[in-house]
């Protein structure tokens, strides 16, 4: 079976408290920046892999599921 998160991407536990994951959390600026520009979630999945950027520890597998699923969340939004 394969791992999933457990916490949102742009987060992580410190000292035993969420916290903000400011690499990831920049990453998720930009995955709202881009979708607002017209990118879709799609191409936006594809640029995050093309980067290299992990969305788990050595898993670059990014898709268009995970990027709605992050734009959808509204703990992204100060909820």
């Amino acid at each position: 079976m394969k791992k999933t998160r457990s916490l949102p991407f742009g987060y992580h536990i410190q000292k035993g408290y969420l916290c903000i994951h400011e690499a990831e959390a920049a990453v998720v600026r930009q995955v709202f920046e881009d979708y607002q520009a017209g990118m879709s979630y799609r191409r936006i999945a594809e640029t995050l892999a093309a980067k290299g950027i992990p969305y788990m520890k050595n898993r670059t597998d990014w898709n268009k599921h995970r990027v709605k699923r992050m734009l959808e969340n509204p703990r992204y939004c100060g909820r």
